[in-house]
């Protein structure tokens, strides 16, 4: 498959995806027998991405702005699923007949600190020479951050945070123990095996989708609007897509607003613990 097709999403962040263009630009130089190109959607941002984007000048880059976004969507999830579908239709539009790499991505992670072009480039040979494969996702490192997105038998199979309001109801203190249960501890520590597992929906800041002919037709992002930002846009998008795979040997730096309490050492896990309690005593009042 010569046509690499990566979709990003960008506000905000202008040194990683700075970093994240640089990787691409060097992967396509390393090997131009792909035919590359990106597609980026940004969107209100404040810190100069946009200044940024709007002085690249590559034909190998497709840059687009939507902004006031708020203004049309209640949750952060349904304006995402509205972005990744804006890129989505360019994708059809343009490549529909042909076959394709989709690779989305999040721009606002340096997605390849822990990967070279040799490895992205294994990466995609081992998608396509594998007729058993037909997506893979990273494992996030020191931890699996992404449980929102992750649907995989024994291990998260439900929306966790929908699962951790549910279950808030009934608890009047000790809300801290439905988020270990259903969010931290599920958020596995990275290992080096390299080894394949299988999931029914992940993510993790990037994906490789192998496509064929007009398997995008009718895939597209979309929430559960009654779960509002419970709900995550990929697992509706990874349901078109069968063979979804974990590789474990392709390791991306987990965000670290999202494993804040898995870094923690014991002392501070007691002190994130109490004061998570001291919270809900004082919510009683």
């Amino acid at each position: 498959m010569n046509n690499v097709i990566f979709a990003g999403l960008a506000k905000n962040c202008k040194e990683n995806l700075k970093k994240n263009i640089e990787f691409i630009e060097k992967f396509n130089a390393q090997f131009p027998r792909f035919n590359i190109f990106i597609l980026i959607l940004e969107s209100d941002s404040t810190d100069g991405t946009k200044e940024y984007l709007k002085k690249l000048n590559s034909k190998k880059i497709d840059f687009s702005s939507v902004d006031n976004l708020d203004k049309k969507y209640i949750y952060r999830t349904e304006k995402i699923s509205h972005c990744r579908n804006i890129l989505l239709e360019k994708i059809k539009k343009n490549f529909m007949s042909k076959e394709l790499l989709y690779i989305p991505l999040d721009l606002d992670i340096d997605i390849f600190k822990y990967t070279d072009e040799d490895n992205f480039f294994n990466l995609i040979k081992k998608i396509e020479e594998n007729d058993d494969i037909n997506v893979l996702f990273p494992h996030g490192y020191p931890y699996y951050y992404d449980i929102h997105a992750l649907r995989a038998p024994g291990w998260n199979m439900k929306s966790p945070w929908e699962v951790v309001k549910s279950v808030n109801k009934y608890l009047v203190i000790g809300k801290i123990i439905s988020r270990y249960l259903f969010v931290y501890k599920k958020q596995k520590k990275y290992k080096a095996e390299k080894k394949l597992i299988n999931v029914e929906s992940a993510f993790g800041g990037i994906g490789i989708y192998k496509v064929y002919n007009n398997e995008l037709k009718d895939a597209r992002y979309s929430i559960d609007i009654n779960l509002g930002n419970n709900s995550c846009e990929h697992t509706a998008f990874n349901s078109y897509f069968t063979n979804k795979f974990i590789d474990c040997s392709w390791k991306l730096p987990s965000p670290k607003e999202h494993i804040i309490f898995k870094e923690l050492n014991f002392i501070n896990k007691i002190v994130f613990i109490m004061n998570s309690i001291i919270s809900d005593l004082k919510n009683l009042k």
